[in-house]
């Protein structure tokens, strides 16, 4: 009876999971995501790894060339740098900065759920 209810609360929180891999448009944000196949899913965390580290560097990278952009500007170092049209560059920043905290939020969800699936996998003894 235990085990059932165990089972239970594993089958919803990998719902859960799932719920949670699809932006506010009702997309998924990549293919396979929704798979109970731990080997596919595996896969599909080596492309969001990939994709979350890349998005990582590159908000990281912008966001401190802005900085340091806006700080030689501020000692009057620069002359030739117009921050007031530096919009493009600003947006980016937000940009790369939202889809790394995206990608990050699907990278923990697929593991959580690739672990509850092993979880379920081995209390059925298979």
């Amino acid at each position: 009876m235990i085990v059932e209810n165990i089972k239970h609360d594993i089958k919803i929180q990998i719902l859960k999971a799932d719920k949670a891999f699809t932006n506010n448009l009702g997309q998924l944000h990549f293919e396979g995501l929704l798979s109970e196949d731990v080997d596919t899913l595996s896969e599909v965390l080596k492309k969001v790894i990939l994709g979350f580290q890349v998005y990582r560097v590159l908000s990281i990278v912008i966001s401190a060339a802005l900085a340091a952009v806006s700080l030689l500007k501020y000692f009057d170092s620069i002359d030739s740098v117009n921050l007031n049209k530096a919009g493009i560059f600003i947006i980016m920043t937000i940009v790369f900065l939202v889809q790394t905290s995206t990608l990050y939020k699907v990278k923990v969800n697929l593991e959580n759920k690739i672990y509850l699936l092993d979880l379920l996998k081995k209390m059925d003894g298979k």
